[in-house]
């Protein structure tokens, strides 16, 4: 693998992570260098309706160009679109609305690309948000950790 692939493929990674924390859903990377050549990954999204398709989006621009990785092209961003497409060059990322997804079928129209392994990170301090460190019954209740209150 070229050290170019392994540094989309790690960005792939990066946007899908960043896509999750937004709270997208069903989350695909799709290898296309073989078959596409304008890009090597497709990340593939779905938002739970338009505004958070727009919002992941804009979040994943602001994040990207604040990175200094701006997008280099960008459709459906704005309005009521329900894709939102993100180029990002070696990166290419689709926000869908659910029934936009099904309807446009890109893991099927990929079909031949192989789909690359993404397990999301929890977010940073999710363990301490969820409770995991309370007795039983006290998640989130102020002092209940220290306390060990139920």
């Amino acid at each position: 693998m070229e050290t170019d692939t392994i540094q989309a493929l790690e960005f792939a990674k990066d946007l899908a992570q960043q896509a999750h924390i937004k709270q997208g859903v069903d989350i695909v990377i799709l290898d296309v260098v073989r078959s596409l050549g304008i890009a090597d990954y497709f990340v593939i999204v779905t938002a739970r309706n338009t505004r958070h398709a727009q919002a992941i989006a804009s979040d994943l621009q602001a994040e990207m160009k604040q990175r200094g990785r701006p997008r280099l092209h960008v459709a459906g961003l704005g309005g009521d679109n329900r894709w939102v497409l993100l180029d990002f060059g070696d990166v290419v990322v689709h926000v869908f609305v659910e029934d936009a997804r099904s309807f446009y079928a890109l893991e099927s129209l990929w079909a031949d690309a192989p789909r690359v392994a993404f397990k999301p990170a929890p977010p940073l301090g999710a363990s301490n948000l969820l409770g995991a460190n309370n007795p039983p019954g006290t998640a989130n209740l102020p002092g209940a950790a220290a306390s060990g209150a139920t």
